[in-house]
């Protein structure tokens, strides 16, 4: 081989796809242990071998040739449910967020996309108070151009606009919630399993939360500190204090919550039940007993994990990075094209990370292809 093999490469692939060291040597017909060896450059592939990898994930040889020099760490992220994400889990996220990243790249040169508009403060989270927190996310909504009083419409669309790049991962383990990296563009990657459109939102409000909050990692300071902050955000800022305040009095009479009345206002406002009555017992509107009073309901009710009205809140979905991919492909397709001829990606790996059916683009790449395919089945390849 003349090029440089960067085997980190290797490695980002085989996780994304969900591969073992053992399954992607069974598939070019090689050891396991040779192709940790690669992943580590400990060994450079022969060019055959290069050529059966390349086949065997789809996608050309000059992929593995270009450095990973955007490698996402984990300290670069925010996880929800950080401590009990494992860490393969969280390391294919964050290899899927690096590719995504080189994707957004591309596109930046393609397009104006929104300014990025998080709020230009610097927190110290580690004494920052929950007022604190109430105002930056009245400020946000203000900034934003949401008042005070209603609710958001589209969450998701609201990230959009502030310059983030919301999108979700389709094999994203159902141990990440969502989880957020704050680079030169913000980028959101939600978990779109989750058949809750109220829980959705308030995880993008989370995420939006560490953004605004929590600009600078810092490792020595408590994950679950840092989680209530962002928690304590969303909440602040899904259910502003003015606006909240005026609707909620009504909810409880006496010792018992107005279920129907309630119903109304998730509807309204597009929050879960849990969310709404552990907001009303922050701002000191019910007691604790009150409060685990609705706990328990809910529980017993069978409304832990879904709860009534949930269907009735859409699933917000993503629309910049997908309206994007769409323009490119139907108006600017050689552009598209030429990102992945240079970059050894492929449309499967384009509609991986963007979830966004691309036929049009499988076309246009084959019409101008060069590159041959390594029928691997031919040979048997020796560490």
């Amino acid at each position: 081989m003349s090029s440089k093999f960067y085997g980190e490469r290797l490695r980002q692939l085989r996780l994304i796809n969900d591969k073992s060291l053992l399954e992607v040597g069974e598939a070019i017909l090689t050891t396991k242990q040779y192709i940790q060896q690669l992943e580590t450059d400990v060994q450079s592939p022969t060019e055959l071998t290069l050529n059966a990898l390349a086949s065997y994930f789809n996608v050309a040889p000059r992929f593995f040739e270009i450095p990973y020099s955007n490698r996402i760490y984990e300290t670069d992220c925010y996880f929800r449910k950080a401590k009990s994400t494992p860490s393969n889990v969280k390391e294919k996220a964050q290899h899927f967020a690096s590719l995504l990243e080189e994707y957004v790249n591309f596109i930046e040169e393609e397009f104006e996309l929104p300014l990025i508009s998080f709020l230009d403060k610097d927190f110290d989270y580690k004494t920052l108070s929950q007022n604190q927190i109430e105002q930056a996310a009245d400020e946000l909504r203000l900034a934003w151009g949401l008042d005070l009083d209603t609710p958001i419409d589209n969450m998701t669309k609201a990230l959009e606009n502030a310059g983030a790049i919301v999108t979700y991962f389709s094999e994203l383990s159902d141990k990440v919630d969502a989880f957020s990296i704050n680079r030169k563009r913000p980028i959101v990657i939600r978990n779109n399993e989750k058949d809750s459109g109220c829980r959705l939102r308030f995880d993008l409000a989370h995420e939006c939360g560490h953004l605004v909050l929590h600009k600078f990692i810092d490792n020595s300071f408590e994950d679950e500190i840092k989680e209530e902050q962002a928690n304590r955000f969303a909440s602040a800022f899904l259910l502003p204090r003015r606006g909240f305040c005026k609707e909620f009095y009504e909810i409880f009479l006496g010792s018992r919550i107005n279920w129907s009345r309630m119903l109304k206002l998730k509807e309204r406002w597009k929050v879960s039940f849990g969310a709404i009555v552990r907001r009303a017992y922050d701002l000191g509107m019910i007691d604790a007993v009150k409060y685990r009073g609705a706990c328990i309901y809910l529980r017993k009710s069978g409304q832990a994990k879904k709860e009534q009205g949930d269907d009735y809140i859409e699933i917000e979905g993503s629309n910049l990075l997908t309206n994007i991919t769409k323009t490119l492909v139907n108006d600017y397709v050689s552009d598209i094209v030429d990102f992945v001829k240079n970059r050894g990606w492929s449309e499967e790996l384009i509609e991986k990370i963007t979830s966004v059916s691309l036929p049009k683009l499988k076309e246009a790449i084959m019409l101008n292809s060069s590159s041959k395919i390594v029928d691997i089945n031919q040979y048997r390849f020796s560490s």
